[in-house]
This record gives C-alpha cells, structure tokens and sequence, in this order.
C-alpha cells in the first residue's frame, strides 16, 4: 500500500493529467467491448484507424507519466491500451 501510495504521489507531482488519465484508464476493464470503447474513448464500432489514433494519443499522454516511482503501473495503463484495441479489433472481425 505504502508503494501504491508513492507512485501516486510520484505521478501526480510530475504530471497530473497524466495521473487523472491513468486512473482512468485502469478503472475501465479493456476485455469488454464496452470497457475497451471506455478506455480508449472510442465507439464500440469505430474503425480501425480511429482506435489506432486513440491508442497512440492515449499511450502519448500516459509516457508522459514515466517516472520511477510509477513505471509499473504507467505500464499497465500502456498494456490496458493494448488490450482494448485488441478487444475491438476482434469484436470488427465478428468476434472471433
């Protein structure tokens, strides 16, 4: 707990956005059609290259949160965004 809570503070003092969205990011469950749409707020049919657009943004803004304290978890948020394209991306090609 104490870690969790010096990553935070960590995260925070050097980007706060970056905070917020990660946050964000790891409340959403990237396994769900509509938890994926969530995290990369996108549509739950959008086209490929907008989900493309939306995980680099995201995946942009959360490298900016690369500082020691919160590497491990600024690692889940960039995995989460993986997921969720792949998420989509299964669910375009009819759920394979």
């Amino acid at each position: 707990l104490e870690a969790a809570s010096r990553a935070v503070e960590a995260l925070a003092e050097h980007n706060c956005q970056t905070a917020k969205e990660l946050h964000r990011v790891l409340r959403c469950d990237p396994f769900t059609l509509k938890g994926a749409a969530s995290l990369l707020q996108v549509e739950t049919d959008a086209e490929e290259a907008q989900v493309k657009k939306a995980v680099e943004d995201l995946k942009q803004l959360l490298a900016k949160g690369q500082v020691q304290e919160a590497l491990a978890e600024v690692q889940r948020g960039v995995d989460a965004c993986s997921a969720a394209s792949e998420t989509l991306r299964i669910t375009r090609q009819g759920g394979a």
